[in-house]
């Protein structure tokens, strides 16, 4: 009898990666400018954290730690901020793209690119994306501002303000800019058709421009609408998080990883999916729109897909025959592989079948109705041991029922 075929949804997905020590920052000659920069970790595809308005790679110092756990990551400072020079450039949204796009490029940093923005750096990576839509792999909005937002804030401040209040030589020409910026934020659409996170906290921070309630609510309903204008873009509401604890929620971890991951398929899972193929002789097959390294076992192959929305979910769906069965944490993509006849599982152990899977899809919808309009807040908790086992003895399980002959 033909051997059951194994099918692994991998999206954007890498595997490979290397962890590596942590250095400090250092000063990175791009072009005339020294840029502060730090970088953390091996792989690909590499992470950029993009700061807020005032910058501060420091902030981001926890969250780069994990993700360099899986892939490359780089934050940096822009000019003027930080201990990097400032430039005589005008501090546009367009030039601060194109100078990371250098700075990635002296220290060597291929594409593809997981852009990670919070606030300010929200708009920032949306232009960097718009401008490179083909280096791009995924974007994360943590606490996004928008161009709306900086309309609205510029009336209430003048650069004169900003150098009283002590702000940073660097944002100061930052928001001297912010007529052009704004322009070129309304100009940059589309995005690439890549995966797309939002995240937004609900808790005020006491101080402008995020200081009232009624703050908040124009914050979620400008994240709503820019949630809605880009398709497929997944946007989750932390309800206890405010602007700047928002970066210590382990949601921003999570679903930065579980981009890199490839969504449904973490590094710990494919490990004991491979060391099923070389045990069993079970053909499994990864899919996705990245190339993907994977160990020489003679059941493994892997196939890549062109980018865009849900093309690897349609080449799983294609190629999957009665009795295959895929590993995924899309229900929409599980649902269509039960309807062909396959099983579905996902990488915390839970079986999908036909008989739940109506239930689940529902749930899933409501849950994002919910998470839109600010009710539930987060995103799915960490994968964790418990998770794993459960994993690994169902596919054990599903093994042995299919592999028997």
């Amino acid at each position: 009898m033909a051997r059951t075929k194994l099918v692994v949804v991998a999206l954007i997905l890498l595997a490979g990666s290397v962890v590596c020590g942590a250095a400090g920052p250092e000063l990175v000659q791009v072009g005339k400018l020294k840029v502060e920069a730090k970088i953390e970790g091996a792989g690909s595809p590499a992470v950029i954290f993009e700061s807020g308005f005032t910058g501060g790679l420091f902030l981001w110092g926890p969250v780069q730690s994990q993700v360099g756990n899986e892939t490359q990551t780089l934050s940096y400072e822009r000019a003027g901020l930080g201990r990097s020079d400032l430039s005589a450039e005008p501090r546009s949204a367009e030039r601060i793209a194109r100078e990371l796009h250098a700075l990635l490029a002296a220290k060597a940093i291929a594409p593809p690119y997981i852009l990670v923005g919070h606030s300010a750096g929200g708009l920032y990576v949306r232009i960097f994306a718009h401008m490179y839509p083909n280096e791009i792999a995924g974007l994360v909005l943590v606490d996004p501002a928008t161009e709306e937002d900086y309309e609205r804030m510029q009336k209430d401040k003048t650069v004169e303000d900003l150098e009283k209040m002590g702000m940073p030589a660097g944002a100061v020409a930052q928001w001297r800019a912010l007529p052009e910026t704004i322009d070129q934020a309304r100009h940059a659409w589309p995005l690439p058709a890549v995966p797309v996170i939002v995240l937004t906290s609900k808790k005020p921070i006491g101080q402008w421009p995020l200081a009232t309630a009624e703050d908040m609510q124009r914050w979620l309903e400008a994240h709503n609408q820019l949630a809605a204008r880009i398709p497929a873009a997944e946007h989750i509401v932390i309800p206890g998080a405010d602007h700047l604890s928002i970066l210590k929620e382990g949601a921003v971890v999570e679903q930065i990883t579980k981009m890199v991951d490839g969504d449904a398929c973490p590094n710990v899972i494919k490990e004991i999916l491979y060391r099923a193929a070389e045990r069993t002789g079970v053909n499994v097959t990864l899919i996705a729109n990245q190339p993907l390294t994977t160990p020489r076992i003679p059941s493994l192959r892997s196939i890549q897909v062109a980018p865009g929305f849900d093309v690897a979910d349609n080449e799983i769906v294609k190629r999957v025959a009665p009795g295959d069965l895929v590993v995924t944490a899309d229900i929409p993509l599980a649902a269509e592989v039960i309807a062909k006849g396959g099983d579905a599982i996902n990488p915390r152990g839970e079986r999908y079948s036909a008989d739940t899977i109506r239930g689940i899809l529902g749930m899933r919808d409501f849950m994002d109705t919910m998470r839109a309009s600010g009710n539930v807040g987060g995103g799915p908790p960490p994968l964790t041991l418990a998770n794993r086992n459960a994993f690994a003895q169902h596919l054990d399980t599903w093994l042995a029922r299919r592999l028997k002959f």
